[in-house]
């Protein structure tokens, strides 16, 4: 009886002991060792994450290496903690994180995305009125955007979005440029971002030949000088000419857009307006000869003489044997059909005021 009692005991003594064991650093004879949940979005941009996991019943010990320098790794109880150096390089890499306890093993592929730099344009121009204005330039680069060149009147804040640029008052009454060169942060991509501040909006005298009315005893046609008012919607970079064309239906409009050097130019077979829901009127592109071009869209631009601040417009579209002088406004039909012009604007200019 006395040796059965000392078996026991002894045989109690061993399990006790082979269970502390297994408890503290071996997994295989835990429950099965989980991965319960992993960071799996990792961007070019130094970043973290983790890997958690159970490792059973007990104070289960997990070890973690990485099989690349850049994704450094190290693990506690309940989870695998991560960390990943900057990717400079437009490729996407992947680094295996082992995860140990006992005799099982767990593989962890950790993936970090390329670099992605865009810019929007080549090159890109902002025309801004007088007023203080923020201009925000969209562009890509997980690690953000340096700015240089800048005046004083113009200042930024960079995001890896692109540039948020806040463009103060010009209160010297003269027109002004600025260039600012923007580079994606650990790249060699550059782009240059021209700034013009000085109204081309707003009102203006304009003076231009009527070519639907021609002096005979001069043998040209009638010169007009109307005022007018020009106007951006920034929302679409639509520009606007009202006051030259008045008819007993309204005042319709010349129509155009923005350019990227900071101007805007007047476009063929724009519609400018409609009458009663049944005639658009379109504003279509004359030749020097009188002729009418009613379907590509030529585009008669605007250049700013900011000493003489005047606006001369000019055939932009380099057609040979072709010049492109103005714009004749019709009223026209569902069919197509023209059913009335009424006016024909050539050779125009807009003064802030006229020349003595």
């Amino acid at each position: 009886m006395i040796v059965t009692m000392k078996k026991y005991i002894l045989a109690m003594l061993l399990g006790c002991l082979f269970l502390a064991s297994c408890n503290e650093t071996d997994c295989s004879y835990l429950n099965e060792f989980k991965l319960v949940e992993s960071t799996t979005n990792y961007s070019a941009k130094a970043c973290s994450g983790y890997i958690l996991y159970d490792g059973g019943q007990g104070d289960a010990v997990v070890t973690a290496t990485s099989s690349e320098a850049w994704c450094k790794v190290s693990a506690d109880a309940s989870k695998v903690y991560i960390s990943l150096d900057d990717n400079y390089s437009i490729d996407s890499r992947t680094a295996m994180v082992t995860l140990t306890c006992g005799n099982q093993t767990k593989r962890v592929p950790v993936t970090q995305l390329g670099r992605v730099t865009e810019f929007s344009e080549d090159t890109i121009f902002y025309s801004c009125d007088n007023s203080a204005v923020g201009v925000d330039y969209k562009a890509r680069n997980p690690f953000s955007f340096e700015v240089s060149g800048l005046p004083d009147w113009i200042s930024y804040t960079a995001s890896e979005d692109g540039v948020h640029f806040d463009i103060a008052a010009n209160e010297t009454g003269e027109y002004r440029k600025a260039s600012a060169v923007v580079k994606a942060i650990n790249t060699d991509m550059v782009q240059t971002v021209n700034f013009v501040q000085y109204s081309l909006f707003g009102d203006w005298i304009a003076v231009y030949e009527d070519m639907m009315r021609y002096d005979e005893e001069k043998e040209e046609y009638v010169k007009d000088t109307l005022k007018v008012k020009v106007a951006l919607n920034r929302a679409d970079s639509l520009v606007t000419i009202t006051g030259l064309c008045n008819t007993p239906y309204g005042n319709f409009p010349l129509v155009g857009k923005l350019t990227k050097d900071g101007s805007y130019e007047l476009i063929n077979k724009s519609v400018v307006g409609n009458i009663k829901g049944v005639f658009n009127v379109v504003q279509y592109a004359l030749t020097s000869e009188g002729e009418i071009y009613t379907d590509a869209p030529y585009t008669y631009k605007c250049a700013f003489d900011a000493n003489k601040k005047t606006c001369i417009f000019y055939d932009n579209n380099g057609l040979k044997d072709v010049e492109f002088v103005g714009f004749l406004i019709s009223a026209i039909n569902s069919k197509g059909e023209d059913a009335a012009d009424f006016t024909a604007i050539s050779n125009l200019k807009l003064y802030k005021s006229l020349p003595k």
